[in-house]
């Protein structure tokens, strides 16, 4: 992973600024049996308030339970032009069957060759895709997405 930065918020209190890499590094180094994951940017990508990365496992007691990864002083890290904002996150597991999603609020970022029905989504092109779509907003305005055909081999 790489290093993490530590800085304080305008309120004072501590911030601990992380790359989406290192989170989703940290999810698949820890979590066992991720078949997808898929992260929602809400409220839009263009004025995110807050992500969430729904980690589709059968290792949770519970969908929807937090998986405790990280404190809620770290924060995901974005650049857009001249501008470096620092977006809180919540990491989610999700018990239910992962559902390919590509769309102005969520992107799927890793699909498992494992799941039935889908083909498998390499976590490189997902990440590449999502770090485009969130940095590049204005370029992003379609309310359903692209099939996820479209994000497949995105980083070469």
């Amino acid at each position: 992973m790489t290093m993490q930065n530590e800085t304080e918020d305008q309120n004072g209190e501590k911030e601990v600024q992380v790359e989406i890499e290192d989170v989703v590094e940290k999810i698949m180094n820890e979590i066992d049996h991720v078949m997808a994951i898929t992260v929602h940017h809400t409220v839009t990508h263009e004025n995110i308030i807050r992500v969430n990365l729904s980690v589709f496992t059968s290792n949770v007691d519970h969908s929807g339970d937090c998986l405790g990864l990280f404190s809620s002083a770290h924060k995901i890290i974005i650049e857009r032009k001249n501008e470096r904002i620092t977006i809180p996150f919540s990491t989610y597991g999700v018990m239910s069957g992962p559902c390919p999603q590509n769309s102005k609020y969520q992107t799927t970022i890793h699909m498992s060759e494992n799941v039935i029905g889908t083909k498998p989504l390499a976590l490189d092109d997902g990440l590449a895709y999502l770090r485009n779509k969130l940095e590049n907003p204005e370029q992003w305005s379609r309310e359903y997405g692209d099939p996820l055909d479209n994000v497949r081999n995105y980083s070469n």
